[in-house]
């Protein structure tokens, strides 16, 4: 073999690797743009959570403060009133209010089972449906045993069992 001949055989080579480095380099380049945008894509969905999650708590804080806010405007509307409160997520009520006679101002006597729901305002941020707050399955089933007089004063008599003890701790 010629001088010339192994000069064309080693170029040869390095074109054949050439060739292979630079296939390599664009498949990796593709692989990486591939992988980029996965990342990009999995990183927008995780914003869109936390921000879905800031604003689910920022409107139930919202949401308390202005229960609060009812509770005490809701006093001077009644002659009793009755914070409910459950053990249970989402509770269908929020007060029982007691108007025992007849009053000018307050009207007739009757008991209002109360349950808030927010306004919309200029700051709020929350997506209504058809832009007003709609009562949960919970709530309709609430106001619908209201409104058909399905409501009764129940009392329910309860004795601690003789075993039950409460001592001062030493």
């Amino acid at each position: 073999m010629t001088m010339l001949e192994i000069l064309y055989l080693i170029l040869g080579g390095f074109v054949i690797l050439a060739v292979v480095f630079v296939y390599y380099i664009l498949t990796l380049r593709r692989t990486i743009k591939e992988n980029l945008i996965t990342i990009e894509e999995q990183i927008e969905r995780i914003e869109a959570k936390e921000t879905k999650s800031y604003n689910l708590g920022m409107s139930s804080l919202r949401g308390q403060w202005l229960e609060l806010l009812g509770d005490f405007e809701s006093i001077r509307h009644y002659d009793q009133l009755a914070v409910l409160s459950s053990a249970t997520k989402q509770f269908s009520l929020d007060l029982l209010g007691i108007v025992e006679k007849d009053d000018e101002n307050k009207g007739n006597a009757r008991i209002d089972f109360i349950e808030f729901k927010s306004g919309k305002f200029s700051s709020d941020t929350t997506k209504h449906r058809k832009n007003d707050w709609d009562l949960s399955k919970k709530e309709k089933i609430v106001k619908k045993l209201v409104d058909e007089k399905k409501v009764n004063y129940v009392i329910k008599e309860i004795d601690l069992p003789e075993w039950f003890e409460a001592k001062e701790r030493e």
